[in-house]
């Protein structure tokens, strides 16, 4: 008894006597064992073709592009062992063909598995290209076939930006344009949740020599496989009809970020050198900007630090080992001080009680979308070398969102509903009644992010034997990288701030710092500065303030350098200001 076939394909070359011609080429992708290979036959509407169109194809073969009728509406194409000869009349299953347009290219792509009812025997048919009109470009279309496989997204090159967002079984996309004359880096991951990697392969078009050729890449087998089941792969099945499997390949995600403050590393090159010794450079990243994530195999590296216009690693400030695990996804923070002798940012070394090394925080659970639609996730450093301790609280709700933050701490992902924005004030781990910073976090703009917020620079900014330093800030860096994006440092906690407005000025200051408040009554108010550990160092109780604009100098001559925070307030209302010295 005849088998009843869902094979694969469809076939060129039986009746074209009388009829115009499409091109179509034919890729055997059924993975059912009593499918390979097959015969393939043509019926024009009144009979079947004597002879096969296609013979004796195999599994993850193809046929070069083929000649076959267009313009004919009635087209069909049957699958057969290739010891039989089907009839209309036969028990084989056969496919409608798509009415061609004459002169056009197509795709007839068999894929799926005889008996199943959830993914069947079935033709995909789609347009196709037999060149790329370029000499030194490749065009290709993929093609998910793999029938236990999700929706995958697919990433050539990019670590950021998918070139395909969850294809699903079944589906073709259109055609992307490679250069032939390089190897390209292909990762896949699950659906629409780049977040998670599945795994990796090169398409090695230097060695194909495929410049000006279009090709077909199908995914093909088993996630998983078990028996003879033939296992997952990738493969590019070429216009000549060669089909090639894609090597598989270990690959992880990484981005750089250049977190450190130190004028002696400002803007480096970095080399980054695997086990084999080769080595890609990264030329002039500056301090507060970052890599957007990069896609690079699996291995043992070093990061080698040197001056910008380096032309060698002789030069290098810093060497630093790392290790990049298979569908791993890493943020590596360069942060520290490159010189820690005692004599350059002595200040910073005294505050955390002893040296802040440059080094290269390496977070393998990095994220490049939130985990749930409608929100941003967060991340957050403490790499602000000189300052204390922190917590970050929530100016809306009063919640500690951090506690006791310590310097090269790292915590998160935080999750924020991507709505409208939060202010964060960040205080000293054990006081947060003094407010060093109030930043905003635009959560509106960051809908299905995943965004890294880092403390950066130097909460004191005048340094004996350096200039030009940092000031402390928050900042953001997205996966696409680029510079830091600053979190603006808003007003501090204002209650009743209708009571009176008040300006601080100079800011820095230097001898003297000057407020203006304006009042909308004559009212006693208190006036007090706190360092960044809480304490009073200037105290001024019961001063009047009268209607209208009122002016108080103070004397902070006497104060050491750094942050301060100073406070204005009685029973009504309390308002905070911070200024540097």
């Amino acid at each position: 008894m005849k088998m009843k076939l869902l094979s694969t394909l469809i076939a060129g070359g039986f009746i074209t006597a009388g009829y115009s011609q499409a091109s179509v080429q034919i890729i055997h992708n059924c993975p059912t064992p009593a499918a390979d290979p097959v015969n393939i036959y043509l019926y024009d509407g009144s009979a079947w073709g004597g002879s096969p169109a296609v013979s004796n194809l195999g599994f993850r073969e193809a046929t070069a592009f083929v000649s076959i009728p267009s313009g004919v509406s009635n087209l069909r194409v049957a699958v057969a062992p290739v010891d039989a000869t089907p009839s209309i009349t036969d028990t084989l299953v056969s496919f409608a063909v798509p009415t061609l347009t004459s002169g056009e290219s197509y795709i007839a792509m068999a894929a799926g598995e005889i008996g199943s009812s959830t993914t069947p025997f079935n033709i995909f048919f789609s347009t196709g290209q037999q060149n790329s009109g370029v000499s030194n470009e490749f065009d290709f279309t993929i093609f998910h076939g793999s029938t236990n496989a999700p929706g995958v997204s697919i990433f050539v090159n990019d670590a950021v930006t998918p070139a395909v967002t969850n294809l699903t079984y079944g589906s073709f996309t259109g055609y992307t344009t490679l250069l032939s004359d390089a190897n390209h880096l292909v990762l896949l991951t699950l659906g629409s949740n780049i977040n998670t990697m599945v795994e990796g392969f090169v398409a090695p078009l230097q060695t194909l020599g495929a410049g000006g050729a279009a090709g077909v890449v199908f995914a093909s087998g088993y996630l998983n496989p078990t028996g003879s089941q033939p296992a997952f792969g990738l493969f590019v099945a070429l216009p000549n009809g060669n089909v090639i499997a894609l090597p598989q390949i270990d690959l992880s995600r990484i981005q750089i970020v250049h977190n450190s403050p130190d004028p002696l590393v400002g803007t480096v090159d970095i080399y980054i050198a695997n086990s084999s010794g080769d080595v890609t450079k990264i030329e002039d990243v500056q301090y507060k900007t970052s890599t957007p994530y990069l896609l690079i195999p699996s291995d043992d590296y070093r990061a080698i630090f040197c001056p910008a216009n380096s032309t060698d690693t002789l030069s290098a400030a810093v060497k630093i080992p790392f290790t990049l695990d298979k569908n791993k996804t890493y943020a590596a923070v360069a942060y520290g001080l490159a010189n820690t002798s005692g004599t350059l940012f002595d200040h910073a070394e005294s505050v955390n009680g002893g040296a802040v090394a440059f080094s290269l925080d390496l977070y393998d659970q990095a994220q490049l979308q939130s985990n749930t639609s409608g929100t941003a996730d967060v991340l957050i450093y403490h790499h602000a070398p000189d300052a204390p301790t922190v917590d970050a609280v929530s100016q809306s709700t009063g919640i500690t969102i951090l506690d006791d933050l310590a310097y090269a701490d790292r915590v998160g992902y935080f999750t924020f509903p991507a709505a409208g924005s939060t202010v964060l004030d960040i205080t000293p781990g054990n006081n947060n009644s003094i407010i060093v910073g109030s930043f905003q976090v635009p959560l509106g703009a960051l809908n299905n992010a995943a965004v890294s917020v880092l403390a950066s620079g130097f909460v004191t900014i005048d340094d004996e034997n350096v200039t030009g330093l940092e000031p402390f800030g928050l900042f953001a860096v997205l996966p696409a990288g680029g510079p830091f994006i600053p979190l603006a440092n808003v007003t501090s906690i204002e209650e009743n701030s209708t009571l009176i407005q008040t300006t601080l000025y100079p800011n820095p200051a230097v001898d003297f710092i000057h407020l203006s408040i304006e009042s909308f009554n004559n009212i006693p108010v208190n006036v007090r500065i706190m360092d960044l550990q809480g304490r009073i160092v200037m105290n001024m109780q019961d001063v009047s303030l009268v209607s209208g604009l009122n002016t108080i100098t103070l004397n902070v001559s006497a104060l050491s350098k750094g942050i301060y925070q100073l406070e204005i307030f009685n029973h009504e209302m309390c308002q905070t200001k911070k200024f540097i010295k």
